[in-house]
Order: structure tokens, then sequence, then C-alpha cells
């Protein structure tokens, strides 16, 4: 059986009683099969250091017996079965085994280690785990809707907050969206600040970083508060590229909830661009990683601008050439404007709304084709009365591989030509969205 993984790693530094407690490794990811389909149920992985990404020497192996794995998810603590006493001022290279398969590659390096062990150097006792505390620091998951807003992040703007916070595509760091923020000069503006309870926190140095990419110097500023004081950092250059930015403060005793801002958004002409948000207990900062509960939003919704004119009895493929949004780079306006492809495996919810034009003669076919070969949903219906258009809605879950595409077809024969109205959100509409 071929095996791949999807990985990210969180790190935990040891509990601070003493010098000679081994440091332990939270390590989660995704294991799938050659199909991309999630692995269910308990497994054996092997997991191995080595000093080279290729070849190398192993410095340190462990096995661990019946991992749960849960839609191909596990989290497993490295480090329980063999001490992780290694030299981490060196490169290392993590791989996973699953059963006895062949390791998987390519091996990770792991950068972050040494930082997980400089947090057991924080003030008290308390065993803080350097995971990002904030909820989608990579600015993926935004409202339904023409104008979008960010669902984990707060704004000051009361009004319009979709004119000075907006999604963006184009210019990304990481993932497959960033955040666009302007000042309107009309008294709104794109800052955004979350809030996170303070209560493991206090004592203890807290670092706030984000990709900032600005045109202009020293904006945008972080900042953290803990309701006692606060520490900013305004850095950007302005150079007009992405730029790493991050401040650091101790937290008060006698905090309850700290908020890290990004303040001074650019301007209409000006705007300021950001993406990989993090926020993490310790003095330094990590790599960005996703909020334990973040959930990755793989979905696209796109429609056709015009009406459409469908010949008499003809199979027509439907085009769309507008987005309402598009967060895995599903559908292309130009190229192939008919087709959703699939950039993730995965069992998805595919759905399309069409509209045909009053005329009460025949019938009326709105059907899902995978890879424009194999019906995988399909409606047939009776034209309605000569003054009412006929709506037809339908949708379907399905499995697909990476590359396989949809595409919608409608046959009609009226007698004549006869068209697929535009109708406001909901006619010509086609897409799909990634189910957990």
């Amino acid at each position: 059986m071929g095996l791949g993984l999807a990985v990210t790693c969180e790190l935990l530094g040891a509990p601070l009683t003493g010098a000679d407690v081994p440091h332990l490794v939270r390590y989660q990811g995704q294991a799938v099969d050659s199909q991309g389909v999630p692995l269910e149920g308990p497994y054996t992985l092997t997991f191995r250091l080595y000093d080279a990404e290729t070849a190398g020497t192993k410095v340190w192996e462990e096995t661990q017996t019946n991992v749960p794995l849960d839609k191909g998810r596990f989290s497993v603590l490295l480090g329980q079965v063999t001490p992780l006493t290694l030299d981490w001022s060196k490169p290392l290279w993590l791989s996973v085994q699953v059963g006895t398969d062949p390791e998987l590659a390519p091996r990770q390096r792991i950068t972050s280690v040494p930082l997980a062990i400089v947090a057991e150097r924080l003030a008290d006792s308390q065993n803080i785990s350097p995971v990002n505390l904030l909820k989608d620091g990579s600015f993926e998951s935004w409202g339904e809707g023409p104008y979008p807003i960010l669902r984990e992040w707060s704004t000051v703007s009361t009004v319009s907050p979709w004119d000075t916070i907006k999604r963006e595509t184009g210019i990304v760091r990481i993932g497959q969206t960033a955040a666009k923020l302007i000042d309107d000069s009309a008294g709104h503006y794109g800052n955004v600040h979350q809030m996170v309870d303070a209560a493991l926190l206090r004592g203890h140095a807290v670092t706030f970083s984000v990709w900032a990419r600005s045109t202009v110097p020293k904006r945008p500023c972080l900042d953290i508060g803990d309701g006692i004081g606060g520490t900013s950092s305004c850095t950007h250059s302005g150079s007009g590229a992405w730029e790493y930015l991050s401040v650091t403060r101790m937290i008060d005793p006698q905090a309850t909830q700290v908020v890290f801002s990004i303040n001074g958004a650019g301007d209409v002409q000006n705007p300021t661009y950001l993406d990989g948000a993090m926020a993490v207990a310790g003095p330094m900062p990590f790599a960005f990683s996703p909020n334990p509960q973040d959930t990755v939003d793989i979905s696209v919704h796109v429609y056709n601008s015009a009406a459409l004119s469908i010949a008499n009895a003809a199979d027509t493929a439907l085009t769309f050439n507008s987005e309402d949004w598009d967060t895995d780079a599903i559908h292309d306006i130009v190229t192939n404007p008919g087709r959703l492809t699939a950039k993730t495996a995965g069992k998805y919810y595919i759905f399309a709304n069409v509209r045909f034009a009053a005329n009460a003669t025949g019938r009326r076919v709105v059907y899902l084709s995978l890879n424009d070969a194999t019906t995988i949903a399909r409606i047939t219906i009776p034209a309605g009365p000569a003054t009412d258009a006929t709506e037809v809605n339908l949708g379907v879950h399905y499995q697909m591989a990476v590359n396989d595409y949809v595409v919608c077809r409608v046959i009609q024969d009226s007698g004549g030509a006869l068209n697929v109205e535009r109708t406001l959100n909901s006619s010509p509409v086609f897409g799909m969205v990634k189910l957990p």
C-alpha cells in the first residue's frame, strides 16, 4: 500500500522540574494512502532522526504501537519510548514509517526543537506549549458572499469593515489567502486584533509575529497589551516586499486578557498585506503553524455574470466567468472556466443552481459530470408554465482524487434556443466544498 503523509509539528517543552527531565516533542500529522484517502484505525508508527536530509546517520529511533488514526489524523509525543538526548544545535531530519512500509519521503527538517528547549527557561514551573495562540493566523477563514469578512479576527472599524479588510488571493505569503488592510480616508480602518485568556501566560514572555508587505515605512505596527501595559513594534522598512515582524512582551502577573493587535493599516493607494500571524509563549518567534482548533476551508463558489444561450437539444457545458471565492485554486476563469478541479483529495459536496427562461415546452436537464465522462448527479424535470422560469437545483457528495474535475451540463428541448438566466446569487451558480 502506497502512503502519503501531510504533517504539522507542534513542540512541547518539558515540565520545568529539573534539567534531567527528558524533552518531549508533540508531533501531529495526517496519513493518507496513495489515492489521498485518510487511513483509519490503529497503526504502528516508527520515527527516526537523521543527521542528513538523505542517507546520513541515524541518531535516534522509537516505535509507537497502536497509534489511533481518526480520518488519518494522529498525535504522538516523541521521546516517551527513547529519550531525546540529542545535540539540538546540529541540523536534524525526521522520518516516519507506517507499519512495514518504507520510510516516507522527504524527511522533515526539525528547526524548532531548540526553541522549545528555550521555553524551559521561563520564569516559573508551568508547562506551556509553543503553539500558535491565534486562530486563523493564515487569514484563510472568511465569511461568504461578495464582501467576505474575517471570521476569527476583530476590527476597530464598525462601519463597512469589508471596505477596509479584504480577502487577498493574488499577494499571498502562506496558504491560499492573505488579508489586505486599508484606511478608506472616511474614518474606517482595517486594523485587526484577537484576545487570548492570560491565565497560562502570566509572568511569561510572549512573542507576536506576522509577515507583512507594505510600501510605507513603519507600517504596520504590532502591539501586545495585557490590560496593565503594552509593547509595540513598528519595524517594516516600506520595501514593498514581505518582511517578518515580531514583538515580545513579558505578561504582567495580574493580567486577565492579552490582546494582540495589528495597527496602522495602509491607505487606499498603499495597502498593507498580512499573512502568517503567530502568538507563542516564549521569548523567541517560531516558524508558522496553525492554531490546533483551526479548520481549513477548501471551497469554491462561481457564477456567470450574464445569461447563457442554450441551443435546442444540445448537451452544453456551462461556463463561469466570475468567482465569489476560491480557497484552493479550484477554478480558473480563463482556462477551462467550466471546470472545478480538486487540488486536494477528499470527499466533496458539489452543487449547481440553474434557472431556465420561461417556456412551457419540453424538459430541462441539469447534470454533473466527473472528468466530463461520468455522470455523478442528474435531474430532469418538465418545463413549467409559459409565464414561469424553471429552476433546477442539485447536489451530490463525491470522493475526488487530486486533479479530478467536475463540469455542470444542461440540456433543454423547448424547440429553440433558450437562456439560462442570470439572477443574483442563484443562477447560474456552481460550487463545491471539501468535507471534514
